[in-house]
C-alpha cells in the first residue's frame, strides 16, 4: 500500500491508515494512521475525513477541538458521506463546534445522511417532521 499511496492512490492512504490504526501487518501507530487519513482526506477520501473528525471530536492523539471536528465532518457530508452528515448533524443539534445549536441546520445534515441510508438519521428526520407538524397544529 505504501508504494500505491506514494503514487497518489487515495484508497491506499485510507487503507494504510487502517493498518496503522489496527497494527495489521505494521507496528500499531495511531499518530501515523492520523497522518495517512489526513492525506487521504486532503485528496478527497470521505471516510478518512470522518476518521480525522473523530480524532478531533474525541481529542485522540490531537488536542480536542469541536470546531475542527465539525469542519472535517462537514467536509465529508458535503462530499456525500452519510456518516459525516450524521455526525455534523449531531454537532449542530448539540451546538458543538458551531456557534449555537440549530435544529434547522442539523436537519440539513440529517437529510443528507438519511438519503444516504443512515437509519438513525431517517428516524431523526421523522421526529423533526412530526415536531414541525405538531407546531403547525398548535399555531392554528
Amino acid at each position: 500500500f505504501m508504494t500505491a499511496a506514494k503514487n497518489g492512490v487515495i484508497d491506499a492512504w485510507f487503507h494504510l491508515g487502517c493498518m496503522f490504526f489496527d497494527g495489521f501487518g505494521v507496528q500499531e501507530s495511531h499518530s501515523t494512521s492520523l497522518r495517512c487519513w489526513r492525506e487521504a482526506a486532503r485528496l478527497g477520501h470521505v471516510d478518512s475525513s470522518v476518521n480525522v473528525g473523530i480524532f478531533y471530536r474525541e481529542g485522540y492523539k490531537v488536542k480536542q477541538n469541536d470546531k475542527k471536528a465539525f469542519s472535517w465532518f462537514r467536509r465529508a457530508a458535503l462530499n456525500g458521506s452519510p456518516m459525516g452528515a450524521k455526525l455534523a448533524g449531531l454537532m449542530c443539534q448539540e451546538g458543538s463546534g458551531v456557534s449555537r445549536a440549530n435544529k434547522h441546520r442539523a436537519a440539513k445534515y440529517f437529510e443528507i445522511a438519511a438519503k444516504g441510508g443512515d437509519s438513525d438519521s431517517q428516524y431523526t428526520m421523522a421526529e423533526y417532521l412530526c415536531e414541525n407538524e405538531t407546531a403547525r397544529e398548535v399555531r392554528r
